[in-house]
């Protein structure tokens, strides 16, 4: 009797013993899957920030200045900001889409390596905030309230930068000219606001959807040359197939809504008031 129990206690010890290896790679599997979820929710609730700043504050100005006033009546301090934060809103959104691309491409082509830790996340998101800040910084600067014919205008004053500009004040929008000898016979003549519309364009617009579109077409390429382990089996390699083609398409579904987002933003972020 002792002998059976013993002989029992022994096997259960041992079961236990090969059991808890087990439960701890379960554990362990867990930690990482919450960990990536909560990853992606920090990523999801930045681009959301930005989301929330465009939709409470951007959008309902510009409903304000551009349809019930057509002026500025909200002041000099709310007319050095409202481009800013614009410009700040659009980076954000712009940058964070990048970001959370970038990380999903790593995901796929390196699915054993251990994925960013949620202070290297948090690391990133101040990245996206502290770029977002500097780039659009000129338009805090060069927008200033001017009255004319008895209504204020917020409009841009690049002389605020540049006292030597060559100002064409006949155009609509005004030119700040700058002009440069390059050498004998030739002559530089560049418009500095239309300079900066140009790189906003590519910083806040075309560098992030090259991105973007470079990035989902990795994905969408490295999944559709997965080769699925085992034997064949034909029903399952048609509902792979089947997956694999919604993944293609959900993908390029989300890059011509980001396209589409970001022309509507990029189009806003340069109108004045009229």
């Amino acid at each position: 009797m002792d002998a059976n129990h013993c002989s029992t206690r022994s096997n259960k010890t041992r079961l236990s013993g090969q059991t808890h290896p087990g439960r701890s790679r379960l554990v362990k599997r867990h930690i990482r899957v919450g960990q990536q979820s909560s990853i992606t929710s920090l990523f999801l609730f930045n681009l959301s920030l930005a989301d929330f700043l465009m939709a409470l504050l951007i959008i309902p100005i510009h409903v304000i200045v551009e349809i019930i006033y057509l002026s500025w009546p909200l002041g000099y301090t709310m007319c050095k900001l409202f481009s800013y934060l614009q410009g700040i809103s659009v980076f954000v959104s712009a940058l964070t889409h990048v970001v959370i691309s970038w990380d999903r491409v790593v995901l796929v082509y390196f699915p054993l390596r251990p994925r960013i830790s949620h202070r290297s996340a948090v690391g990133l998101i101040v990245g996206v905030w502290i770029l977002a800040c500097i780039i659009p910084f000129p338009m805090l600067v060069v927008n200033q309230l001017h009255e004319e014919n008895f209504s204020a205008q917020c409009v841009e004053d690049w002389t605020v930068l540049f006292p030597n500009l060559i100002v064409n004040r006949t155009s609509n929008p005004p030119q700040f000219l700058f002009e440069m000898d390059l050498w004998i016979g030739a002559h530089l003549v560049v418009d500095i606001s239309s300079a900066y519309t140009v790189l906003l364009m590519i910083l806040q617009y075309f560098l992030p959807l090259g991105v973007i579109c470079g990035t989902y077409a990795a994905i969408v390429f490295r999944v559709r040359r997965l080769q699925t382990p085992g034997e064949r089996d034909q029903m399952r390699d048609q509902k792979l197939n089947r997956a694999r083609q919604k993944v293609s398409y959900f993908d390029s579904l989300y890059v011509a809504n980001v396209a589409i987002i970001y022309e509507i933003s990029i189009i806003w972020i340069k109108c004045e008031p009229t």
